[in-house]
């Protein structure tokens, strides 16, 4: 899910859930060739949420 600039650094960031509940945050790097760095684990708990 793409959710705008989430750790303010001027390029876009997705969110993603894992199907054990983990959030992770995949920063924006503004490069063509490796889009989003490596994810970031944010929190827990999310496995009922489905739309993420």
């Amino acid at each position: 899910m793409s959710v705008g600039d989430l750790d303010m650094d001027g390029t876009t960031d997705l969110l993603a859930r894992t199907p054990g509940g983990d959030l992770l945050r995949y920063s924006g790097t503004g490069s063509v060739r490796t889009p989003f760095a490596k994810p970031v684990k944010i929190g827990h708990g999310f496995q009922h949420y489905n739309l993420l």
